[in-house]
């Protein structure tokens, strides 16, 4: 099915088979694709969970799949500008069970509900001395839903006030068809949560504020890239519509208040996303050198501001391809959210994550599909990261590997002292900015 009220954006889908013969394979078509190409064409299987292997005590889903393949047939795509032929996606599955109910799905699913049910969890468990915990509805979405705005920091002390701790702000879910992005904020959020010792630094150091899914209604309505409007919303943040962009709306509204209210601009930003053309994990941030406008390459920027995360992200997560990143400003991501918030609020650290589909093609995980499992971890690495960017001690990294040399990190107290040493092979290179080198 195509997203709600568009005839566009065929690539989900979630689907139930029954009453089938086991050892006996079923081939599947899925004829009105509309990318040009897919990881389905590089390793990818579709995954399935089975209603008979969870009642033997062996639930959960599994990747499955065998002659599996991504190819231009010659039906018409009637809604495309140009004449277009669809594409197929087409696997063959073995079923082990007679007569079983199972479900067929491009990606993990992660629902509204099951976001409800975990922070009305976490509500329960979380223990008040240690943790402040508060969930809230931002806004009420299109159809009425409740926006869920998560509040994580360490409880107020004399000695730490939390009127003096800095902001982090956490996004995800602006594509509905991209779960994965659930699955890491999900790992993130138990890890801030957890009783670990970066957690509790965390806790002492920032205020997390975070808005785990934006696009809610494209969730509940099984759609891949839009809500209800047949509109990009990654796309709606430089001018959002108070009524038919509520969510984004209001989210850019907390920003605007943290920024010109409480004077205190996001220490980082990062939007979650999902990934269906490229292997592993990576970043896209923002630098004045690679931007598009003449204007922005006009003005000097530290790089350290932006390159240090992705480096530590790159030691702690086996997932992460630093080669992969990109800060780079085009024209047509002027509206997203990484872009928008990095030119209107000035937030230096303003990143999308991008995380596979499919898996990974380097380091500990090569030729491994992702899982709910790493995905979660994901999220975890990046709290690791956010606390050794915000100079802990516990993390003793005195030279952190850098694709241009090394990047060494001072953590004996103070601020971070960050000096990229450049060989003159390398410096040769970028002779343009070899004053800042």
């Amino acid at each position: 099915m195509p997203d709600v009220n568009s005839t566009r954006h065929h690539q989900w889908f979630y689907f139930e088979v029954s009453n089938m013969e086991a050892n006996v394979p079923y081939v599947f078509n899925i004829v009105n694709c509309e990318k040009q190409n897919s990881q389905f064409n590089y390793g990818m299987k579709p995954i399935m969970y089975s209603v008979r292997e969870a009642i033997l005590g062996r639930p959960g889903w599994v990747r499955v799949g065998t002659d599996i393949c991504y190819y231009r047939n010659c039906y018409q795509n009637p809604s495309s500008r140009k004449p277009r032929s669809y594409l197929t996606t087409t696997f063959k599955i073995t079923f082990p069970h007679s007569y079983d109910v199972c479900y067929i799905a491009y990606h993990y699913p992660y629902t509204y509900s099951q976001l409800l049910a975990h922070i009305w969890k976490w509500s329960q468990t979380v223990d008040p001395a240690s943790i402040y915990f508060r969930a809230e509805s931002v806004c009420l979405s299109l159809n009425k839903n409740e926006t869920p705005l998560i509040t994580i920091t360490a409880p107020e002390s004399d000695t730490n006030p939390i009127v003096m701790r800095e902001i982090i702000f956490l996004t995800a879910r602006v594509h509905p068809g991209e779960s994965n992005s659930s699955w890491v904020m999900h790992g993130t959020l138990e890890k801030l949560l957890s009783s670990s010792s970066a957690a509790v630094s965390l806790r002492s150091k920032f205020v997390f504020k975070i808005v785990p899914m934006l696009n809610m209604e494209g969730v509940i309505n099984g759609c891949h890239r839009c809500g209800l409007t047949d509109e990009d919303l990654n796309r709606r943040w430089s001018n959002p519509n108070q009524h038919l962009h509520p969510v984004i709306y209001h989210t850019k509204g907390l920003l605007e208040y943290c920024v010109y209210v409480l004077k205190k601009p996001p220490y980082v930003f990062c939007d979650y996303h999902g990934h269906s053309r490229h292997k592993n994990v990576f970043l896209y941030g923002c630098s004045n050198s690679d931007s598009w406008c003449e204007t922005d390459r006009s003005v000097p920027d530290n790089p350290a501001d932006y390159l240090l995360l992705p480096q530590l992200m790159q030691h702690f997560s086996p997932a992460f391809a630093l080669q992969l990143c990109s800060f780079s400003i085009e024209r047509g991501r002027e509206s997203t959210a990484r872009v928008t918030l990095w030119r209107e609020f000035g937030i230096k650290r303003s990143y999308t994550m991008e995380s596979s589909y499919c898996g990974f093609d380097q380091g500990l995980y090569e030729g491994h599909h992702v899982d709910i499992i790493r995905l979660k971890e994901i999220g975890e690495h990046f709290c690791d990261a956010l606390a050794c960017l915000h100079n802990e001690p516990y993390w003793r990294t005195d030279v952190i590997p850098f694709s241009a040399g090394s990047l060494r990190l001072d953590l004996q107290g103070g601020l971070p002292q960050s000096v990229l040493e450049v060989s003159e092979s390398e410096r040769s290179d970028c002779s343009e900015c070899e004053e800042h080198c």
